[in-house]
């Protein structure tokens, strides 16, 4: 689905002009019954813009993307590239989100890494070529490492 149909979508669900409208709404394709959100509408009245995300799931119902939507021209927040290993470890993942230029774009393309038949992460890459972030990976819960 395009960002296009998500913003009709979004101006379908009437948001209301309250503080901060959210709604929800589920896979309804009568294809999976699994419970995954399907769609996340939001509005706040400090901007009265409406945002939206639609997800995408692989068949063991993890994401592999979030198409954002907004009513505001050039506005990006997206996810892309969700890939897993058979462990169900997270092996890549690229965000889109603001820059430091003023501009939209990618802002992270990570690949991790993990021990061997095992969960325990042992570092991200991110190879977006976009140093805007780095200091932030730094502060996480898990010490990572970021390479560049």
């Amino acid at each position: 689905m395009s960002i296009v149909s998500i913003q009709r979508r979004a101006k379908r669900h009437h948001l209301t002009n309250s503080l901060f409208s959210y709604k929800l709404t589920y896979e309804e394709d009568g294809t999976y019954y699994d419970g995954n959100i399907r769609n996340q509408y939001w509005k706040s009245n400090i901007d009265g813009i409406q945002r939206a995300y639609q997800y995408n799931y692989d068949g063991a119902s993890r994401i592999t993307a979030a198409t954002y939507g907004s009513t505001k021209t050039g506005e990006n927040y997206a996810l892309n590239n969700v890939n897993y290993d058979a462990n169900g470890n997270i092996k890549t993942l690229s965000r889109n989100g603001w820059k430091n230029n003023n501009t939209f774009g990618l802002i992270d393309n990570l690949n991790y890494t993990y021990n061997t038949n095992s969960s325990k992460i042992l570092k991200v890459d991110d190879v977006s070529g976009n140093s805007d972030y780095t200091k932030r990976l730094n502060y996480g819960f898990i010490p990572i490492r970021c390479h560049r």
